[in-house]
C-alpha cells in the first residue's frame, strides 16, 4: 500500500511502462525504416513517456534495533534537506528488520534516500526526529546522492535508522 510520506498531497508518480516496439512485422522489413519512424513516432504521442525518461527503480535494505514500532515510509527526494513532496515512496505497513524495500517510479536523476518507523500515523506525514527513527543513505547529517539511469534502477541502497533524539538536521 503506498501512502505518502511527509506531505499529505504527496504520491507516487504512475508512469505506463513501455513494450519493445518491433518493426518486423510477418518477417517482413520496413524500407528506410518509414515504418518504424511512423510506429516510434506514434508511440511516443500516444501518451507514453519516450525512453529517454523511463523510471526507475531504488531498492534495499533497511536495519532498525530500536523498539518503536509502526509503518516504514521510505522516499526518494530531489533535495537535502527535503523540501516539498518525495519524487516517489513506498510505504510498508508492518516492517520487519532487516527490511527489503523498493521505491519504483523513480526517473532518471540525483536524489537522496530518506526512511523513518511513522510511530504515530495520526500526527501527519512529517518526521519527527523527537519520537520517529529514521535515517539517510550515506550518513545521517550528510547523506549521500544516489543517480538513477535511465530505465533503470539504483540497487543495494542500505540504510540504518537512527533512534529517536533531538538535534537531527530536521529537528526544528
Amino acid at each position: 500500500m503506498t501512502t505518502p510520506l511527509f506531505s499529505p498531497t504527496s504520491r507516487q508518480a504512475s508512469r505506463p511502462q513501455l513494450t519493445p516496439l518491433s518493426c518486423h512485422a510477418s518477417g517482413t522489413r520496413p524500407r528506410r525504416g518509414a515504418g518504424c519512424l511512423a510506429l516510434l513516432l506514434a508511440a511516443c504521442t500516444a501518451g507514453s513517456p519516450p525512453p529517454e525518461q523511463t523510471a526507475g527503480t531504488v531498492s534495499g535494505v533497511i536495519e532498525y534495533r530500536g523498539q518503536e514500532s509502526g509503518p516504514l515510509r521510505v522516499a526518494v527526494f530531489s533535495s537535502f534537506p527535503p523540501r516539498g513532496a518525495p519524487v516517489a515512496e513506498v510505504v510498508i505497513e508492518d516492517p520487519v528488520f532487516p527490511q527489503a524495500y523498493a521505491v519504483h517510479g523513480v526517473p532518471p536523476g540525483r536524489y537522496f534516500l530518506l526512511a523513518l518507523v511513522d510511530t504515530n500515523v495520526d500526527d501527519g506525514d512529517r518526521y519527527r526526529p523527537r519520537v520517529d527513527p529514521g535515517g539517510t543513505y550515506g550518513a545521517y547529517r550528510s547523506p549521500a546522492s544516489i543517480t538513477v539511469e535511465t530505465s533503470g534502477s539504483a540497487s543495494g541502497i542500505d540504510l540504518g535508522l537512527v533512534a529517536p533524539a533531538p538535534g537531527s538536521p530536521w529537528d526544528r
